[in-house]
């Protein structure tokens, strides 16, 4: 089970942007580096007297960079998901009728229906229950 739609992406405030439903966030989208986060700990000089000190910093390792558009773009296809589902699945019931009432090869060469169709359950399938890595 999901949260009905619609959903909707939020404009990025210091590299992230929450996509949102009705009541509540779905998901949190970035922009900028990414990487992991760890806690470390420097020797710095000690400002109150001679010699050093320890102090806890947060280092990170970048493995990349999402720019803000494509990070946009990401919120704004997640926040279209509710409705790309609805849409497949109307486009699903319409081509099962299709494929058991008329003729493929007269219809829609060089497609195939019963190919769509599949693929069609395929992705509504991993869009409802989730897709298996």
């Amino acid at each position: 089970m999901y949260t009905a739609g619609p959903w909707s992406a939020g404009d990025f405030n210091h590299h992230e942007t929450l996509v949102n439903s009705k009541d509540y966030p779905i998901a949190s989208v970035f922009s900028g580096d990414w990487g992991d986060e760890f806690p470390n700990v420097r020797l710095v000089k000690n400002e109150r007297a001679m010699g050093e000190c320890a102090e806890a910093f947060i280092e990170t390792i970048v493995y990349g960079h999402i720019d803000e558009r494509t990070a946009q773009s990401n919120a704004n296809l997640i926040a279209a998901a509710p409705d790309l589902l609805d849409a497949c699945t109307q486009a699903l019931e319409l081509l099962e009728v299709l494929e058991t009432e008329c003729s493929c090869k007269m219809l829609c060469p060089p497609y195939d229906i019963h190919n769509v169709n599949q693929t069609l359950r395929d992705v509504i399938a991993d869009a409802i229950r989730g897709r298996p890595w």
